[in-house]
């Protein structure tokens, strides 16, 4: 196991033990080590690692020893991965905005909703009255507002899966600005509609805030000529329907044949024997002058396939001339001898009972 994934298991494994909590402080890479069991070398390489991917900051504390401090919110590492998966997607604002009503519509269902998160809502829409709030500054300030309405329901996975979504739903937002008539104009409209979600909901109206909610996100993009349609599924304009289509019903083995045939295939054909007739090597006996066998004897006669009958044709001509025998390019192929169409009902006698012959013939 990599050491950094030994380090994340024990941090887990801390915080189901409610022996750590988001925020805390770890010990110093020196105790964590011997608390994990790896050496203090493979400790400070981990830490880093946990750094890199938004579980951890580090600070340097006494002697040089390295401090780490677990972030409140460890679901935003996983960020890069689902931005990634959304651009890979046929319709990646669709989906994030859908994903994102349906988690918050969720939560503001209640009627039990977590009241540290309205404490947290009240800061963040009281944040956003400052109109000296910079522009980078208002967009952290939407997104977390979104992850504290996934709080409102108590639970933590709704919560970590809007942080997931913090980054892309930044982005999203971020890419309108430009395009809307008046950001001034936009950004006192957004104070208002966020203050009247939170007030509905903690006023227990949850139809009223989901409402709210979902005109909040369609009027944001819908001002910057994105309309977004949350009743129709993102890829039913751009699906492909397959329909399926009439073809003509072509018969594969034609009941009749007025061709040529080769000549292995012919004697391949004359090989067919009656499903019941048994091998030669069971029937035929050494001695031509001693009697058949009584079994031999009861047997009905052997029936043989009749090529032209079922297949309305005979050997091609080619075939029947004598063999080694040069065949004059210019000379004109003689006529092939076809007999009649047996008709359906002849023809459908001599199909019954017959099969390929086998390696035992």
């Amino acid at each position: 196991m990599a050491h950094h994934q030994q380090l994340l298991d024990w941090i887990e494994n801390e915080l189901i033990n409610q022996t750590l909590h988001l925020g805390d402080n770890l010990p110093d890479d020196r105790v964590l080590a011997r608390e994990v069991g790896i050496s203090q070398n493979h400790m400070r390489e981990s830490l880093k690692h946990c750094e890199e991917i938004g579980v951890l900051r580090l600070y340097e504390g006494r002697k040089k020893r390295i401090i780490a401090q677990l972030v409140r919110e460890p679901a935003a590492s996983a960020g890069t991965a689902v931005s990634l998966y959304l651009a890979s997607s046929l319709s990646p604002r669709q989906d994030l905005l859908a994903t994102c009503l349906l988690l918050e519509n969720h939560a503001l269902t209640g009627p039990d909703y977590d009241q540290s998160a309205f404490e947290e809502l009240d800061r963040i829409v009281e944040a956003m009255q400052d109109a000296a709030t910079s522009l980078s500054d208002f967009h952290d300030l939407e997104a977390d507002f979104h992850i504290q309405i996934g709080r409102l329901s108590g639970n933590a996975l709704i919560s970590a899966l809007l942080a997931t979504l913090r980054d892309a739903m930044i982005e999203a937002r971020f890419e309108l600005v430009s395009q809307v008539p008046l950001w001034s104009t936009t950004a006192s409209r957004l104070r208002m509609e966020y203050r009247a979600i939170v007030d509905a909901a903690r006023s227990g109206d949850a139809a009223l805030a989901q409402t709210l909610l979902k005109a909040n996100l369609q009027e944001r993009f819908a001002e910057a000529g994105h309309p977004v349609d949350f009743d129709t599924p993102a890829r039913e304009a751009g699906r492909t329907n397959l329909e399926p289509i009439e073809v003509e019903t072509q018969e594969l083995v034609p009941d009749t044949w007025d061709g040529p045939i080769e000549p292995e295939l012919f004697e391949a054909l004359t090989s067919i024997q009656p499903m019941d007739a048994a091998p030669a090597s069971a029937t035929a006996s050494p001695d031509p002058g001693a009697a058949a066998p009584q079994s031999a004897r009861n047997q009905p006669a052997k029936k043989h396939f009749d090529v032209a009958g079922y297949f309305g044709f005979r050997k091609s001509a080619p075939a029947q001339q004598e063999t080694g025998r040069a065949r004059d390019p210019h000379a004109a192929e003689p006529a092939r001898a076809v007999e009649e169409d047996p008709g359906e009902d002849a023809a459908a006698a001599l199909r019954e009972d017959y099969e390929y012959a086998t390696s035992e013939r």
